[in-house]
């Protein structure tokens, strides 16, 4: 026996340093589902009233996601080829 302890924290391909192991940890939960097909969604913004703005890459539409959990389609399907987005503020 070579003397190593392996456990479920030193285990990992990227295991948990020993002066992190008391920190609280919070794990992530999905929010929303945009779509069942795979997805590359980029440039998030949130807008003055909280919406969530971002685009699918692939194809330049534009989605709004409310703070109700809404999601709406504001450009759709384009050329433009948008893959980020910016929110001017007055």
């Amino acid at each position: 026996m070579n003397g190593l302890n392996y456990n479920a924290l030193t285990c990992s391909a990227v295991p948990i340093p020993p002066w992190e192991r008391s920190l609280q940890t919070v794990e992530a939960q999905p929010y929303f589902n945009v779509s069942q097909a795979s997805l590359v969604l980029e440039g998030i913004v949130f807008d003055r009233n909280n919406n969530l703005l971002f685009v699918d890459v692939a194809t330049g539409r534009v989605f709004k996601l409310t703070p109700e959990r809404q999601l709406s389609i504001v450009l759709k399907e384009n050329s433009f080829g948008a893959s980020g987005l910016a929110v001017h503020k007055v």
